[in-house]
């Protein structure tokens, strides 16, 4: 009994099981009708797409509200999106969609719209540049629809960074062509980047540029806020150092809850007031990766001496 039971259940919920195949169908039907709808989009506003490079990039402008465009989000300039493999990704933004065809599609709802959950395609359809869709549950490898090959490149010669600039100076080492620019090509070789306090960089807005950036150490760097960081969506490993006076100070540390990847969370030689503000900031977040938690800093014994403190956690769940 127990083994037809098990046999039955298999059947039913198993990979090559009813249900998936069915949730299959209907994901390829969702893909079509999308396609269906963009391929006829583009028919109907055909005169005006002839001044532009692509299908694609003429549906984008014309029918900007069916897509998720950075550069209307706040983010950047771009008008797509890249991941750390360097793919221009125009994403559809489901809410713009019209009500016919929202209420056809199973998913894409992209979690919870934010930019990494779009970046690191989760749960999102996608449009190549010959209007093909394609559908992502959850990262590249769950494409639906077509081959992860048959996405679109960025161009690999792209300016991110320009060599006068704060976060260009800081990156210069990765100016491996020496012209002068960070390209698109070289920016994905940024995984750990460190910003002190001389740096000259003032906000970390840019930082979206960077798709392969995985740690990220701020040496007493002066910030009014974090915002940036939440765009990084490779970023596990944050390290606040030498904040232990309040002249020195980040001020809101809000943006670190959207590090949906944290995994090590570090504090050196930081104040009581640092750490008041980042616990005020994230106390009400759920760092589902989070594993390792380290502070360490200096406090005042009833101002009879200065004693180092060190407070190491590892974070079990």
């Amino acid at each position: 009994m127990l083994i037809l039971a098990g046999v039955s259940l298999n059947a039913i919920i198993g990979d090559n099981g009813i249900i998936t195949k069915a949730q299959e169908a209907n994901v390829q039907n969702s893909i079509a009708s999308l396609e269906e709808f963009l391929q006829l989009k583009y028919t109907e506003n055909y005169e005006k797409m002839a001044e532009y490079k692509s299908k694609i990039e003429g549906l984008t402008n014309v029918c900007s509200d069916y897509f998720y465009i950075p550069s209307k989000e706040g983010i950047g300039g771009l008008r797509y999106v890249i991941d750390s493999d360097g793919h221009a990704l125009y994403l559809i933004k489901k809410s713009g969609l019209p009500e016919d065809i929202k209420e056809g599609l199973i998913g894409g709802d992209a979690g919870e719209g934010t930019y990494t959950d779009y970046q690191s395609l989760n749960d999102v359809y996608g449009v190549t540049s010959n209007l093909k869709v394609y559908y992502c549950s959850k990262g590249a490898d769950s494409m639906k629809g077509l081959a992860k090959e048959s996405l679109d490149k960025d161009n690999p010669e792209r300016t991110v960074f320009e060599s006068t600039s704060s976060m260009g100076k800081n990156l210069q080492h990765y100016d491996t062509n020496g012209d002068g620019i960070i390209n698109a090509e070289e920016s994905k070789n940024v995984t750990e980047l460190t910003i002190t306090n001389d740096s000259g960089i003032t906000s970390l807005s840019d930082l979206y540029n960077l798709t392969s950036l995985k740690e990220l150490i701020l040496d007493g760097t002066i910030l009014n806020d974090l915002n940036g960081i939440d765009k990084c969506s490779q970023l596990n490993y944050v390290y606040f150092k030498n904040y232990s006076t309040d002249d020195i100070a980040i001020k809101d540390y809000s943006a670190l809850n959207g590090v949906k990847n944290l995994t090590y969370l570090y504090f050196y030689n930081s104040s009581n007031k640092q750490i008041r503000d980042l616990c005020e900031s994230i106390r009400d977040t759920d760092f589902a990766k989070l594993e390792y938690l380290r502070v360490m800093g200096y406090y005042d014994d009833f101002a009879l001496e200065e004693k180092r403190h060190d407070m190491r956690y590892r974070v079990r769940r």
